[in-house]
């Protein structure tokens, strides 16, 4: 078939689907389809064209109309008189009023390819529906298409109908190009993204695109740059059209309706676009993708039937098979009570008949084939709350918490999910409750259909005073005191190092009904009571409060909050504090864009040439944001790298070989990207805008050397190399496009940030990194021949670094500022404050091979230094007697350190971590200590000194990231 793709079936409604394949333009092609049972009635159809972008070829699509349930039909193409392929279209034997789908997304890489065409038969499914996200790159690359769809699921795709839902990385015109036809006679919006059709069970299905808010709004808000006019304007296009389809006698008269996207119900505009609508409107099922895992999810308000059921379907790119249920103590995650179930899988079988829908996940297992992750039934009962059967009621109520804690035995006999709900008589008063714990910490509870669960929930109990609570069959009393009413609802600490402030950001409820309330907020650092603070508060206030302290030492510290003797928080926080020496890696360019090491990397020499090797998370290397470093037209980057491994499972994937930004991705939030997926698959990219113009293409080659190249320029767009060899390229930008430099941030070789940006830390919760050694980075201005990295001589003046893996320092020096032992007033002009400096205090790590000198100085004036000493440090917490006493009004110390670089090892630095200088004045003690980040921040650096970044290797989990590794 020499012009012709494997063609590929697209669509169905009403007994019609598209035809479709790839080929030259402006051939004389023309399809024929007959009945497979039946030797007459062979129909003729003549193809429609569309060409694809700056191209001579295109996708041809005969619209076949009038097919009849369970038949069989073959389909011949014919170039002129030549027939060039000859196929089946195979359609299931269902009942009437019943159907069956495959349900597949994030295909990407394809890894289960073999086994997905064993799965999806022909004659197996009406149709499958796809969820997007078929390239590993982006909708701008056709190569992607061909290699990791068309040719993988080449045998389904020419006998089965496929409904495509685009994704994220589909965002392109190659999409258009290749699936546009679907929406030919259908409902749907002016750009053919967002259809709906009534097929067979009575089912009408909804397609929407979700990139106008899942890519388009969430790059520019993670970027921090204004959302397009335009997207907001496709935004409530879409919105509008969904309501009427919605509302339309089509939607209105299904038995069932479903919504499909590719950005799921976790996604935060998603739920801001979608939810309220299709939760009004009485939609039955809304599918999506996206996170390559697993979801459940019920409606946060409802009935014990829930309409609609989200589920979020996992990816089919690698194998997986994973499910645990939420309960009634502890979230499946942080922000959603409402997702009820989690795990991973490969795909989804959807069957519906009238009476109900049978959804089932299915995973790849360990040991081969296909099992069962989890089955789900939706039905149509009118009552549902009423298939919950009750026993054994008990209920006891703790006077401490104020709640009543409730539990008992539940049976599920309804034909379909139920969320657990109760009712409860509070003093007379009935409410019904669905199941969480006391603080609403805890995923909803479910049972599917048959299920029986002993279940417990928490009721809290509203103000003072005498309480009956009533429980199906099981009652208690008791009276609250009208004391002690003040509760936290939510606290958080936040750091301010460069100032030395704890905040305390607490939320606070005086339940008592009838009086104020008082409490004492306290902070514990180590055990040790360090302040408190008093808190008043009137009957029913609910009040947000926010204490400060201001602390004075350094390092990690167990910081406790309490209220009233009882415990609100509880972290370890480090206060920061500390100054180390950072090796340097020397540049060779002209604009001395030295790269700062960080971690403890080894030096190794292979073939001649020194390597550094990040074996542990915290190895990478750091060249610091300077004006020299800006490309506003483009850039050329090269790492040379030997990759050990890919990522493991518990780790994030993105394995960073280069990246400036806030991160490698999910936002317009990078400038430069060079990583490795956890497939090995490489991605590259950069931003401009909103947009997020990443792409994939070539493997990273495991354990040998290799030279991975990025070149970008806005009028050349993007080519990747590996060795020298194109293996990737994406066209180029518009010339009045904005690149996203993020000039203010350091370029990353090794590490990065990964997922979305969290408001609140101003970087993303996760963090990646590469475990590799690497032997040269080079990063240029514009397009550039590096040529042969081992050059010597002068370097163009457009690389701005260069580095120098042979000339790596680690030594330096810091001098602290003059301090007082005490505030003095003089009494007269000549008046001092003198002191006496015996001893000093350090606590530093001096490891094995390195070295630290500290110099203690005194001064009458702060300006001129009239005795000074000098100690060698040594590793540990030492007190360092002076062989002479010190006298003077003022004090200072500098430090020398010195780190060690040798073949074969790991680079070792020297820390120093608080330094404390001890005075006497007659009966009078003092002391003067620098541990915090702010008084050391006041000193002066030289050489390869510095305060090392904090929380790069700290992963916040008080937020909730909903993102694929």
């Amino acid at each position: 078939m020499a012009d012709v793709l494997q063609p590929y079936l697209l669509g169905t409604v009403d007994n019609c689907l598209n035809i479709c394949w790839e080929g030259q333009a402006d051939r004389p092609y023309a399809v024929s389809v007959r009945q497979t049972a039946r030797q007459q009635g062979e129909r003729h159809y003549s193809p429609s064209f569309k060409t694809h972008v700056s191209d001579q070829t295109g996708i041809y699509s005969a619209a076949v109309t009038g097919l009849e349930d369970g038949a069989d039909y073959q389909y011949r193409i014919k170039d002129g008189e030549t027939e060039v392929y000859s196929g089946t279209i195979r359609q299931p034997k269902c009942a009437p009023g019943e159907a069956k789908y495959l349900v597949m997304s994030d295909s990407h890489a394809f890894n289960l390819r073999q086994q997905m065409c064993e799965v999806a038969q022909p004659g197996k499914y009406r149709a499958v529906l796809n969820i997007g996200d078929l390239p590993s790159g982006t909708g701008y690359q056709r190569e992607q298409y061909l290699s990791g769809w068309f040719d993988a699921f080449a045998e389904p795709l020419a006998a089965v109908p496929m409904v495509y839902a685009p994704g994220n990385h589909d965002d392109g015109p190659h999409f258009d190009t290749y699936f546009g036809w679907q929406a030919n006679f259908l409902n749907s919006t002016s750009t053919g993204r967002c259809f709906s059709f009534t097929d067979a069970a009575n089912t009408h299905f909804v397609f929407l695109d979700s990139n106008p808010w899942g890519l388009s709004q969430m790059n520019a808000v993670n970027s921090g740059v204004s959302i397009p006019a335009e997207t907001e304007q496709t935004i409530a296009e879409i919105k509008e059209w969904l309501t009427r389809d919605l509302q339309s006698p089509a939607a209105r008269n299904a038995t069932w309706t479903v919504v499909i996207l590719h950005h799921p119900y976790t996604d935060e505009f998603t739920n801001e676009h979608l939810v309220p609508i299709v939760e009004e409107m009485g939609v039955d099922l809304v599918l999506s993708g996206h996170l390559h895992k697993y979801h459940k999810t019920v409606p946060i308000a409802g009935g014990a039937a829930p309409r609609p059921l989200y589920l979020t379907v996992p990816s089919c790119q690698d194998a997986a098979h994973q499910m645990r249920r939420g309960d009634g103590e502890q979230r499946l995650m942080g922000a959603f009570p409402e997702v009820v179930a989690e795990g991973n899988g490969n795909y989804l079988d959807l069957d519906i008949t009238p009476a109900r829908m049978i959804l089932t996940v299915y995973g790849w297992a360990e040991e081969g084939g296909f099992t069962v992750v989890d089955r789900t039934v939706l039905d149509k009962a009118e009552q549902p709350e009423k298939d919950l059967h009750f026993s054994g009621h008990r209920v006891e109520i703790d006077t401490q918490n104020h709640v009543a804690m409730c539990s008992a035995e539940v049976t599920n006999k309804g034909a379909g999910l139920r969320l657990l709900m109760a009712g409860i008589i509070d003093n007379g008063e009935s409410q019904t409750l669905r199941f969480t714990n006391k603080d609403a910490n805890g995923s909803y509870q479910y049972l599917e259909a048959g299920e029986t669960k002993r279940v417990t929930f928490h009721y809290p109990l509203a103000g003072a005073g005498e309480h009956t609570v009533q429980f199906g069959e099981a009652q208690c009393g008791t009276v609250l005191p009208s004391n002690g009413g003040l509760v936290c609802d939510d606290v958080t600490l936040d750091l301010d190092r460069d100032i030395s402030v704890l905040q305390i950001n607490a939320q606070l409820t005086n339940r008592d009904t009838q009086q104020e309330a008082t409490g004492t907020i306290e902070v514990v650092l180590d055990g040790q009571s360090a302040a408190q603070y008093s808190v008043n508060t009137q009957a029913r206030e609910t009040c947000s409060q926010t204490f400060t302290y201001q602390y004075t030492h350094g390092g990690q510290r167990q910081v406790q909050v309490r209220l009233d003797g009882q415990t609100i928080a509880d972290e370890t926080l480090d206060f920061g504090g500390g100054i180390a020496v950072v090796p340097t890696v020397h540049d060779r360019s002209i604009w001395g864009n030295h790269a700062l090491v960080r971690g403890n990397p080894r030096l190794l020499v292979q073939d001649g040439n020194p390597w550094l090797h990040f074996e542990d998370d915290a190895d990478y290397l750091e060249i610091p944001a300077s004006d020299s470093m800006q490309a506003p037209e483009g850039y050329t980057a090269l790492v040379r790298a030997q990759i050990d491994r890919l990522a493991y499972s518990y780790e994030m994937a993105h394995n960073p070989l280069l990246v400036r930004g806030n991160s490698v991705g999910w936002g317009a939030t990078y400038f430069a990207r060079m990583v490795i997926d956890r497939n090995g698959t490489m991605k590259w990219g950069t931003c401009y805008g909103p947009t997020e113009y990443g792409w994939a293409g070539g493997k990273a080659r495991l354990g040998r050397s290799a030279d991975y190249e990025l070149q970008f320029t806005k009028g050349a767009g993007g080519t990747c190399k590996i060795d020298g060899e194109v293996v990737a390229s994406v066209p180029p930008i518009g010339a009045d496009e904005q690149l996203n430099e993020y000039s203010h941030m350091p370029t990353f070789i090794g590490y990065s940030y990964i997922g979305h940006v969290i408001e609140e830390i101003g970087r993303p919760m996760y963090y990646t990194h590469l475990p590799a050694a690497v032997g040269a980075v080079v990063f240029a201005e514009g397009a550039a021949d590096l040529g042969d990295l081992a050059g010597s001589g002068d370097l163009p003046s457009n690389i701005k670094a260069h580095l120098d893996f042979g000339n790596i320092t680690a030594q330096g020096g810091y001098t602290s500022q003059w301090r007082a032992f005490r505030n003095y007033a003089k009494q007269y002009l000549r008046d001092v404050d003198v002191w006496t400096i015996a001893a000093v205090t350090v606590d530093a790590d001096i490891p094995s091979g390195c070295e630290g000198v500290l110099r203690v100085a005194s001064s009458f004036d702060a300006k001129a230094t009239v005795a000074w000493q000098e100690v060698p440090l040594r590793d540990g917490r030492h007190q360092y007697l002076l062989d002479e006493a010190i006298s003077g009004q003022y004090v200072q110390f500098s430090l020398q350190l010195r780190g060690k670089v040798a073949v074969g090892e790991q680079v070792l630095s020297p820390k120093v971590g608080e330094v404390q200088i001890a005075g006497t004045n007659g009966s009078l003690r003092s002391q003067v200590t620098w541990s915090t980040q702010q008084q050391w921040q006041s000193g002066t650096f030289t050489g390869d000194i510095g305060i090392e970044p904090l929380d790069r290797l700290r992963v916040f989990d008080q937020y909730t990231d909903p993102i694929h590794g």
